[in-house]
């Protein structure tokens, strides 16, 4: 999630003993998500997929529609930071995608 640094700017001589802060960069974080993976999925593979992403360390912009009526629309750009990968005997294939946002996220309406 969003995350801002705080810089730490007391001085000795700091007024009835508090300490004083300064905003710092912010830091907007990571996106998690889970896919139904499928390794013949064209946005999955290792050539033009997201495991290619990751291997040749493409950055991409974003986009993330809220569901339920809401108009917000998250736009970010961001790199596949990891995408595990479970495959259990009885059940669909599985990738938990990390992206890791670079710079400001845009929250339009």
């Amino acid at each position: 999630g969003l995350e801002r640094a705080e810089l730490d700017v007391t001085s000795q001589d700091a007024v009835n003993g508090f300490r004083t802060f300064l905003a710092g960069l912010a830091d907007p974080g990571r996106c998690n998500f889970p896919v139904w993976y499928n390794p013949a999925a064209a946005t999955h593979d290792d050539v033009t997929g997201i495991l290619a992403d990751l291997v040749n360390k493409t950055s991409r912009n974003y986009r993330i529609d809220l569901v339920g009526g809401s108009a917000i629309k998250y736009k970010f750009n961001a790199f596949v930071q990891s995408c595990p990968v479970s495959m259990p005997m009885d059940n669909a294939y599985r990738m938990d995608v990390v992206l890791r946002i670079n710079g400001a996220i845009d929250f339009s309406l």
